[in-house]
């Protein structure tokens, strides 16, 4: 009988250090959780009788099984004169604090950059999409009536412009020369032309001449 229980506890006691031996944090879990289901497996074992389960050993562990957002932490704590009296309580203590300021920087971050994220992010569910398109297919529309408008008004200005000055074959307004139906009339020669064009008897020669 009485060795039936030792093998029992025995038994117990390799289940409990085969999970101690593969503890860790998990992923998104605090440490105040992490310490708590720890300290279940510790106090279990020494429960069992072992004598193992000290407080050196466990802050030893719990330094361990952080991940290594808590590097700096665990270093300072491992730096303090007085390491090897401390009880796993206060590690813990230092480390939840070193927790919450994470927590308050990553939180800082977010608010200062989620107005830029927001903005930025695709649409991920079919109805922001929907809305998404909606929107951009609105905004598409605006510009191309905005530029439509500012078109016209262009050709409106170019209108009355020529309308306000006077065609330099006919003399009359409302359109260019290039547009004139009027017969085209020589304007006179510049001296300059006038030189350049006289025969070498002294004789002025028409454009038509020239050509001939």
């Amino acid at each position: 009988m009485h060795e039936g229980a030792n093998s029992v506890k025995e038994s117990k006691l390799d289940v409990l250090q085969s999970q101690l031996d593969k503890f860790k944090t998990k992923d998104g879990e605090g440490v105040a959780k992490m310490y708590s289901r720890l300290a279940l497996i510790t106090n279990e074992i020494a429960g069992l009788g072992s004598e193992e389960m000290t407080d050196r050993f466990i802050i030893k562990k719990i330094l361990r099984s952080l991940d290594g957002k808590y590097d700096t932490v665990c270093t300072f704590i491992q730096m303090m004169p007085n390491y090897k009296d401390l009880k796993p309580t206060e590690v813990i203590g230092r480390t939840i604090a070193h927790e919450m300021s994470l927590k308050d920087k990553e939180e800082l971050h977010n608010k200062s950059s989620g107005a830029y994220k927001a903005s930025c992010d695709a649409p991920t569910s079919s109805t922001e999409k929907q809305t998404f398109n909606e929107e951009l297919s609105l905004m598409v529309k605006n510009f191309n009536k905005f530029y439509k408008s500012r078109s016209k008004e262009r050709s409106s200005k170019s209108r009355s412009s020529s309308r306000e000055r006077n065609c330099y074959n006919c003399g009359r307004p409302g359109h260019y020369s290039n547009e004139c139906m009027a017969p085209y009339k020589r304007r006179e020669d510049s001296p300059r032309r006038s030189r350049r064009e006289e025969s070498p008897s002294g004789e002025r020669r028409s454009r038509d001449d020239r050509y001939e």
